[in-house]
């Protein structure tokens, strides 16, 4: 069975609720199943990999031999769609480095779907099937924290900030081309991300001069378009060529160069709704304030202190985790049960 393609689609996502099996004659908007043996854009559905609120996670193949991940969920997910902005994350942020490689993204009638490279087990899978699932040893856990501190500043550097970090939300790569593919921790899942930063075309003389408008009254320089597009987003050259007008002068200072990208910080909003997930989210999100760079990190310090020891508030039904979190320094939380060895 394949499912109807939307005419004109294009690529985006959504998150999706756990839907309810039906009949193609009978299907409701909000009503949408999937399973094994069907067909979506030409890949096969072959094991389901994961299900949830998110939507559904299938393995998935064109010809047997390669095969892929494919993410799952209706278009009338409450709150918008997280495959869109996941596919929007992914055109940023550099390829063939720490993040699944996207290979198809798209809107269907009923739900969006996203291919990606599939990716072996978790940090969560791997600590349950480590010789001791309580703790890694000093060594594992470091060098797998390398790794993940690494994927975070990958991702920062591009202006984004995951704001979901957690042990399943990390994996080791398959065996490709690449022998090292299999040797590095990638970070996937970017539904709830979000851009730190902004960006526009700005005169390379203005920026010269630290004003927005042209400082000779003579020249002046216009970009095809006032906003740079994915590729620039990206670190990529502008694809704007300026046109001049006025006078040509022989003097070197006021040859105009092409338009340059400058970025700058958005402005945090005072008020946030929770982002996250409860063991891992940093104190900021707890209190419902703008997340950034250091909460992701403050995560990834939760989720490895997690591998050497549990952490106070697993399993604490008596005190809010917040409270357990504020009384907790980071680094007792690595030195707490050394002293009993």
């Amino acid at each position: 069975m394949s499912k109807d393609e939307a005419p004109g689609s294009t690529p985006s996502a959504a998150n999706e609720t756990k839907s309810t099996a039906v009949s193609d004659s009978k299907e409701k908007t909000d009503e949408l199943t999937f399973n094994v043996g069907d067909v979506i854009n030409g890949y096969k559905l072959v094991k389901k990999i994961d299900e949830g609120g998110f939507g559904q996670v299938f393995k998935v193949t064109k010809d047997s031999k390669t095969f892929y991940a494919m993410k799952l969920e209706l278009n009338s997910q409450e709150g918008g769609s997280a495959i869109k902005l996941e596919i929007n994350v992914l055109n940023q942020l550099p390829k063939n480095s720490v993040f699944p490689e996207m290979k198809h993204g798209g809107k269907k009638v009923k739900f969006h779907y996203l291919v990606l490279e599939l990716l072996g087990d978790n940090l969560k899978m791997l600590k349950a099937r480590s010789p001791n699932p309580e703790m890694f040893t000093d060594g594992t856990w470091s060098r797998l924290g390398i790794q993940c501190l690494y994927a975070l500043k990958t991702m920062h550097d591009r202006g984004f900030v995951h704001r979901d970090v957690k042990p399943s939300n990390f994996a080791i790569g398959l065996n490709t081309a690449s022998e090292n593919r299999s040797r590095r921790v990638l970070l996937f899942d970017f539904g709830l991300a979000r851009k730190f930063v902004k960006s526009e075309l700005v005169a390379s003389q203005n920026l010269k001069n630290g004003k927005k408008g042209s400082s000779q009254p003579n020249r002046k320089v216009s970009a095809a378009k006032s906003k740079p597009d994915l590729k620039e987003q990206s670190g990529g050259k502008p694809n704007a060529k300026p046109r001049l007008s006025g006078p040509r002068s022989s003097n070197n200072d006021s040859v105009h160069k092409p338009p340059q990208i400058v970025y700058t910080f958005r402005i945090a909003r005072p008020h946030t709704d929770f982002r996250g997930t409860q063991q891992y989210a940093s104190p900021n999100a707890h209190k419902q304030i703008e997340l950034g760079r250091q909460d992701d990190i403050w995560s990834m310090m939760y989720m490895l202190a997690e591998m050497f020891l549990e952490l106070p508030w697993t399993n604490n039904d008596d005190i809010p985790v917040e409270d357990l979190k504020s009384q907790s320094p980071l680094l007792r939380l690595f030195t707490d049960g050394r002293h009993n060895e």
